[in-house]
C-alpha cells in the first residue's frame, strides 16, 4: 500500500521528479533579484512599469515582499 501511494505522489506531482529543492532555492534567490532590482528600478525612474509608490508599512525599503513571492510563484508555476 505504502509503495502504491508513493507511486501516485510520485507521478502527480512532476516537480518532485525535476526540481530539487537546491534548484528551487536557487530559482526563488534570481527571481528576488531580478523582481526587486526592476521593482525599485520602475519605483525611481519609472521604467519599465512606469512611476508608483508603495506604502512604507508593505515591505523591505520600497517594495513589498509579497510582489517579490508574486514573481517568484507565477515563474514557478510557469
Amino acid at each position: 500500500m505504502l509503495n502504491y501511494c508513493s507511486s501516485i505522489y510520485y507521478y502527480s506531482f512532476p516537480w518532485n521528479r525535476t526540481l530539487c529543492k537546491k534548484n528551487i532555492a536557487i530559482f526563488f534567490l534570481i527571481t528576488w533579484t531580478v523582481s526587486f532590482f526592476f521593482e525599485n528600478l520602475s519605483i525611481a525612474k519609472g521604467f519599465p512599469f512606469g512611476f508608483y509608490h508603495y506604502s512604507l508599512s508593505l515591505g523591505f525599503l520600497t517594495v513589498p515582499l509579497i510582489i517579490i513571492f508574486a514573481y517568484f510563484s507565477i515563474g514557478y508555476l510557469s
